[in-house]
């Protein structure tokens, strides 16, 4: 998408002007995609996430919104790439829309993110082993709001503002956060964490099977501390053989 953007500064073409705001559109989805499995992988390892709903929950809530904020973006591409100036004009509304409903669900998002690393019950609070991966999240977190933020401000300014109109601040505000995000994730995979091969792997292996265990066949006595019956056959019942 970048090296598009270089291409029609120098030989601008309308073709290459819609090849790459689609790629502008569609790809940051999926890094935003990347935070939401890794999130809802963080809340499945914990024994609360492993009794309930609530992690695969959190990813198809999260995907499904996202999906709806990029239909919207999408929607925009057409009056955006448009001739015509009210059109244009038109699809940075529809564009503004989508940015700031993604925004919004991305907030949720974050307020999940911090309940799940704060609340004692997932066991993350003071978890040492996994400060570097809460803080690879936030990081990236916080980049994506950056980006965000820049492309509404943009719109809101139109489709000849000073930032859409002044190439140097889409590479401080949406290149660099984009590019640290994909170096971060990269560095700091969160597979390393949570993969099936991840170093927690077989821990929470171990931790799933503790959960599933069998329940032992006696069972404690109603009332008393008797001999219970055994397969439906009272206990003073049984013949021992010598």
């Amino acid at each position: 998408e970048y090296s598009l953007r270089e291409k029609m500064l120098a030989t601008p073409e309308y073709y290459t002007y819609v090849v790459s705001y689609a790629f502008l559109v569609i790809g940051p989805v999926f890094l935003v995609i990347i935070e939401y499995i890794c999130l809802s992988k963080l809340i499945a390892r914990s024994v609360r996430g492993r009794k309930s709903k609530f992690a695969r929950g959190v990813a198809w809530f999260m995907t499904v919104s996202e999906i709806i904020c990029l239909g919207i973006q999408c929607a925009a591409g057409g009056p955006l790439t448009s001739k015509d100036e009210k059109q244009r004009d038109l699809g940075g509304k529809i564009m503004l829309a989508g940015l700031s409903m993604q925004v919004g669900f991305f907030t949720i998002f974050t307020t999940i993110a911090i309940y799940v690393n704060r609340s004692q019950v997932y066991g993350y609070r003071g978890n040492k082993q996994f400060r570097l991966l809460f803080a690879t999240l936030y990081t990236t977190i916080g980049l994506f709001y950056i980006r965000n933020i820049f492309r509404i401000i943009e719109f809101s300014q139109g489709f000849f503002g000073y930032l859409a109109t002044h190439e140097q601040f889409f590479y401080i505000f949406d290149f660099a956060p984009m590019f640290s995000i994909l170096a971060l994730i990269a560095v700091s995979n969160y597979g390393f964490w949570l993969g099936p091969k991840g170093r927690f792997a077989a821990q929470d292996n171990a931790e799933q099977q503790d959960d599933t265990k069998a329940v032992p066949d006696t069972e404690a006595p109603a009332s008393g501390t008797g001999p219970q019956p055994k397969d439906g056959v009272p206990a003073d019942l049984v013949v021992v053989s010598s």
